[in-house]
């Protein structure tokens, strides 16, 4: 058992100021190469969680205490998909349906296909991000397929917050010009077009899966080495595109602009990185489209690049943590109608990106004996329309695209097929 109870920082009790609004569930699976039948997988599935300590978890005045021994120990809680043809239908209800406090906050699944056995979780996000649960997912295939020798023992929990991590002395992004450069965004954000008021006021999301073509790896890497640009630099011009033709956007007038947000791995930036330890490290970057620009190839890379290089050198998203403590102090002070309104005029989004390559991870040394694809699946929260998760392993990039609101069941798919086509374009 846990010897201590670690304090919320500022991102958990902000997601969890969200789930008053709808669940800020995730979703991670992989696709195996083996074949592996149930009894296995779930059998794998409790090993792991027992092994690396995680179970049930609950807040009490702010702290995280955990209880995996009375419940981890009974229950593998295994979900069945049924097939391929299901999987969306399946992530779409369990992205849009609440844990439950007295439950696991992850709900494992499997399902059988002819291209192989795919084996995933959703998670309540706030317990912790993307390189936890993929640390949780190596563990389970190494109990799985008996390649690998398991972990010795439970995760640490991260004892620390942002500011110790990530604050100014830690990440050399000085205090005043970090608060001034958060009031900058502010003001400029308040030229870029907004949700429709009626058109995205369901909180609802849809969850679509699709690939990309052979090649397309190769091309992008290709591309992104001649213009001398970052890989996330293409994906965010074809996202602008993207979210201009199909996010539900109010027309443009005074305000013409579009903005973009990119999710960003914090432990992977300058700072005190807490390695391996179980928690929630994210922080938010924004991109500014001119609409006058988007059809200009040259000019929309050029602008997006210089954005994210400026970004990067400003430690941008580290210091993405002062617009946390405001959202979180303001959504304290308002009701949950006159929060979503908030989030639609302060941070008007036209869509978010997280994307991720697995190419010097454990994935990539499982990639392909024992694993064939990974998958990633983001929540939209209170203020994305729309959210892509690209996620490359090899040279296979999968898409998860996660709409909320969506009109008619094709939504999804026609949001990824269009990014899709727009990033072909830029190459």
């Amino acid at each position: 058992m846990r010897s201590f109870s670690p304090k919320l920082n500022v991102f958990q009790r902000l997601i969890r100021q969200w789930e008053r609004l709808h669940p800020y569930n995730a979703a991670q699976a992989m696709r195996l190469a083996f074949d592996a039948p149930p009894d296995s997988i779930g059998r794998a599935w409790q090993q792991s969680i027992v092994a690396l300590g995680l179970g049930r978890v609950t807040v009490v005045e702010d702290r995280v205490q955990s209880d995996y021994e009375s419940l981890a120990v009974s229950s593998t809680n295994l979900a069945d998909v049924g097939d391929e043809t299901q999987f969306d239908t399946f992530l779409t209800n369990h992205l849009n349906t609440p844990f439950s406090d007295a439950a696991l906050p992850y709900q494992p699944f499997y399902f059988r296909s002819a291209s192989g056995t795919v084996i995933g979780l959703v998670y309540r996000h706030w317990v912790c991000d993307s390189v936890c649960i993929r640390a949780l997912m190596h563990e389970w295939l190494k109990r799985l397929s008996a390649t690998e020798q398991p972990s010795p023992g439970p995760l640490l929990t991260a004892r620390h917050g942002y500011w110790h991590h990530f604050g100014p002395s830690a990440a050399g992004w000085p205090v005043f010009p970090g608060f001034l450069q958060q009031l900058t965004l502010a003001a400029r954000l308040r030229r870029c077009r907004r949700v429709h008021v009626g058109r995205g006021a369901s909180m609802q999301v849809q969850v679509t899966n699709l690939r990309g073509s052979d090649g397309i790896v190769a091309s992008i890497r290709q591309a992104s080495r001649r213009r001398g640009i970052k890989v996330n630099d293409l994906f965010l011009a074809a996202l602008a595109r993207t979210s201009e033709a199909l996010s539900p956007l109010e027309p443009a007038s005074r305000r013409s602009d579009l903005a973009l947000g990119t999710i960003v791995d914090l432990r992977s930036l300058q700072g005190r990185p807490p390695g391996d330890a179980w928690g929630l490290f994210l922080g938010f970057t924004n991109t500014i489209v001119r609409s006058r620009i988007l059809r200009d190839d040259e000019r929309l890379l050029a602008t997006i690049a210089a954005q994210s290089k400026l970004a990067r050198s400003g430690r941008q998203a580290q210091a993405s943590q002062v617009r946390m403590a405001f959202a979180l102090a303001a959504g304290a002070l308002l009701d949950d109608r006159n929060v979503k309104e908030l989030y639609r005029k302060r941070m008007p989004l036209a869509g978010g990106i997280s994307n991720v390559t697995l190419q010097r991870s454990w994935a990539a040394e499982a990639h392909p004996k024992l694993i064939t694809e990974y998958m990633r699946f983001s929540p939209t929260g209170p203020f994305l329309p729309l959210v892509l998760t690209p996620t490359t392993l090899g040279d296979r990039l999968h898409l998860g695209i996660t709409v909320r609101s969506p009109a008619d069941p094709s939504t999804g798919e026609t949001i990824g097929r269009r990014f899709l086509d727009d990033l072909q374009k830029l190459l």
